[in-house]
């Protein structure tokens, strides 16, 4: 699922696959549907797929495919109150839980926790997508998920964007 999703958000097809970007591109919608469909049966049937039950790997595609479950609030809140049990137990990653709280709170309209909800703002800067609560103390949140600075962020996500192909 996860393969899938990177390929339809990135228009690079997994090896052996001969689909172009725009058929990758024009599949996304279908792709998260389908991945949010199982995903809501896996996490009926067994609640978040930890590291003891899929491995890191396993565990990081779950988050990846609800993480993109935009077009489904519900699932994404099902997601993270089972994920914050899970990283609780030690099962998942603290990061992981970060980025969904802040993926969820964005969708409402509520202020970040980790600030990893990032947009471009009017003058094409990088921006929050919503304000970031108690902004001062923001970067000691995200070392206790395991994350870097705000500021180390906002330089990663710099870079990833000047790597992007033209178009």
């Amino acid at each position: 699922m996860m393969a899938e999703d990177r390929a339809v958000r990135t228009g690079v097809a997994p090896p052996g696959d001969d689909r172009s970007a725009e058929e990758l591109f024009g599949q996304m919608g279908a792709v998260d549907e389908a991945n949010s469909l199982r995903i809501r049966e896996i996490l009926d049937e067994h609640g978040w797929p930890g590291w003891s039950m899929v491995g890191e790997d396993g565990s990081l595609a779950a988050w990846v495919v609800i993480q993109h479950a935009d077009r489904q609030l519900d699932l994404q809140e099902l997601g993270l109150r089972y994920l914050h049990g899970a990283v609780d137990a030690g099962d998942a990653s603290a990061g992981d839980l970060a980025y969904l709280v802040d993926r969820v709170r964005v969708a409402k309209g509520q202020p970040q926790v980790y600030g990893t909800q990032l947009g471009a703002g009017p003058d094409g800067e990088l921006t929050p997508q919503t304000p970031i609560e108690d902004e001062a103390n923001v970067d000691a949140r995200r070392a206790e998920a395991g994350l870097g600075t705000l500021e180390e962020y906002y330089e990663e996500f710099r870079r990833a964007m000047e790597e992007l192909p033209e178009g």
